[in-house]
Formats: structure tokens, C-alpha cells, sequence
């Protein structure tokens, strides 16, 4: 079975798995308590808020270095290239110095091309709009629960009697749009190379 069958059947499951799970979940009758909830909120959506922001940070972060690497490798190509140069006019330096130029000049535009193929190869950029993306549809999500729940952040909220169906259908909600984006992940790297890292 090859790696994109594979993958596409993963996908096709783990929707099949999560329609019967939400099935299940949206037939049972739902009372939080506010400690629950919290929990849920904390551990659950906060915890992956933070994750897409550090990953986004992440790569902003390494972009900047392969920026900077990029403008140190062209430059240092430029001034090889006009050493070079420097050396044909006039009664200029040995052969020897100018074989040593060539040797140099050749090697940084060979690294400055490979670099910028690397660079311009991985979709580093595309993860960071990802990111981004699911970070703002997670703080679209946090503050429609805080609007329909105002005191659910409250220690002594105790039961929360207040549409207990709703809230439920809020985690559910956001279950729906973290099953979403693994999919959304399976089928990227049906193309592309992604990072693995947390």
C-alpha cells in the first residue's frame, strides 16, 4: 500500500471514528461542573492556542536566520566576485591568489543557490499562515464559550445548570475543528514535507 492510499485511509477513518464519537457524546445527557469545564478549556483548547503560537513563533524564528544567512552568503558573493575582479586589472596578484578567488566565488554562489532552493522549497510560510489561522479560529472559539458562559471561569460556579446541551455542543465544536485540521495535516502531506516537530 503506498504512503498517499494510506493516508487517505487514515483520513477517511478518523472522520468515520470522530461522527460516531460525536454521535455518542451529542445523544448523552450533559451536566459540567465549572471544574470541568475549566479543565477542558485549560488543558484542551488553551493547550493547543499555545502550541500553534509557539510553532508559529518557531518558524517566524528560523526564517529570520535563513533570511540573515541568505543576505550574509550573497554579500560575501558579491565581494569575492569583486576581489576577483580586482585581481585581473592592473598588475594584480598571483595565479595562484586568483585560482583561490575562483575556488571561493564558486562556492559561495553554489551555497548562496542551495540555500535559497532549500528555502524557497519547504512551506515553512504556509505552516506559519496555518498556524495563524487555526490560532484565530481557536480565539474566535474561547470567546464565544466566554460570551454564552460568562461566569464559567469562577470557582464557585458550581453546576452548570445554564444550558449544559450548549456547552457540550461548544466542546464539541471545537473537537470538530481540531478532527478538521488533522485531516486537513493528513492530506498536506500528501505533498509536501511538513515539520515533525512539537
Amino acid at each position: 500500500m503506498t504512503p498517499l492510499i494510506l493516508r487517505r485511509k487514515v483520513a477517511k477513518r478518523v472522520l468515520e471514528f470522530w461522527e460516531v464519537q460525536k454521535s455518542k457524546l451529542q445523544s448523552r445527557h450533559a451536566e459540567f461542573t465549572a471544574e470541568a469545564a475549566q479543565f477542558y478549556l485549560q488543558q484542551r483548547a488553551r493547550q493547543q492556542l499555545r502550541w500553534f503560537g509557539r510553532s508559529k513563533k518557531r518558524l517566524q524564528d528560523e526564517d529570520l536566520r535563513r533570511t540573515r544567512l541568505l543576505i550574509v552568503l550573497y554579500f560575501s558573493t558579491l565581494v569575492v566576485a569583486v576581489a576577483k575582479l580586482v585581481s585581473h586589472v592592473g598588475n594584480g596578484p598571483h595565479e595562484r591568489i586568483t585560482e583561490i578567488g575562483a575556488f571561493l566565488l564558486l562556492l559561495t554562489t553554489g551555497l548562496a543557490g542551495a540555500m535559497t532552493g532549500i528555502f524557497f522549497s519547504q512551506n515553512q510560510r504556509s505552516l506559519v499562515h496555518r498556524y495563524h489561522a487555526q490560532e484565530r479560529r481557536i480565539c474566535d472559539w474561547l470567546h464565544k464559550v466566554k460570551k454564552g458562559f460568562p461566569n464559567l471561569m469562577e470557582e464557585d460556579a458550581g453546576v452548570l445548570a445554564k444550558s449544559p446541551a450548549t456547552l457540550r455542543n461548544h466542546f464539541l465544536d471545537f473537537e470538530a475543528l481540531m478532527i478538521e485540521e488533522l485531516v486537513d495535516w493528513l492530506h498536506i502531506t500528501e505533498r509536501d514535507k511538513i515539520e515533525l516537530r512539537p
